[in-house]
């Protein structure tokens, strides 16, 4: 999905609060849900998507600043997993990560457990998560971390000429929060820090 405002368009970049980002733009800096371009660099369910999407039509947002916010790989793997977990047995093409494409690579391991999932991921998909911010942070004015959300925010949309706040911005609940995030041991945390590098560089030097 992206949201288009005046002066902006905010790219959500799947498990990284873009869906409660997304509410706040809305309701209080103008912005609008726009799926007519969804299929220049969207891919399926209106997220960014690596496999589908092409480079942005700068053309189309030329004067306004486009922003996102990534998260740190380790949590990233973690969330993704615990929702894309419980949808296991729907046969349908997810984004990112396909579980069942996953485990067709390797019957051996059973991607519904996680450090099975890792280490198949890992595997197949070295650097995934890398390729996908790069793919896009290639024309981001602004990136703001996960981990930093709600004062990046408060930042970037005061650039923008928006007066949010902590407390306004509190009142809004977690959207699609994953729950019950599996535990990343020091041998998972290895092997995704190996395999992504690049998303750690990124996302360490902000």
């Amino acid at each position: 999905m992206a949201i288009i405002g005046p002066n902006y368009v905010f790219l959500h970049i799947p498990k990284t609060a873009g869906t409660w980002i997304e509410k706040i733009l809305c309701d209080h800096c103008e912005g609008k849900r726009n799926r007519s371009w969804q299929h220049d660099f969207i891919g399926e369910n209106n997220h960014v998507c690596s496999e589908t999407s092409q480079p942005l039509p700068s053309k189309a947002y030329l004067g306004k600043t486009i922003f996102t916010f990534i998260r740190h790989p380790f949590s990233w793997y973690q969330s993704w997993w615990a929702f894309r977990r419980p949808l296991y047995n729907v046969r349908r093409r997810d984004w990112v990560l396909d579980l069942i494409r996953l485990q067709d690579n390797d019957s051996s391991k059973d991607p519904r457990d996680f450090s099975q999932f890792i280490d198949l991921a890992t595997e197949y998909e070295q650097g995934y998560l890398g390729r996908l911010y790069i793919q896009f942070l290639r024309n981001v004015d602004f990136i703001g971390r996960f981990e930093n959300l709600y004062e990046d925010l408060i930042l970037i949309t005061g650039k923008l000429g928006y007066k949010l706040n902590e407390e306004m911005i509190k009142g809004y609940p977690p959207t699609n929060k994953s729950e019950n995030k599996p535990e990343l041991t020091d041998r998972l945390k290895d092997k995704i820090a190996a395999s992504e590098r690049t998303a750690l560089s990124l996302w360490e030097n902000l």
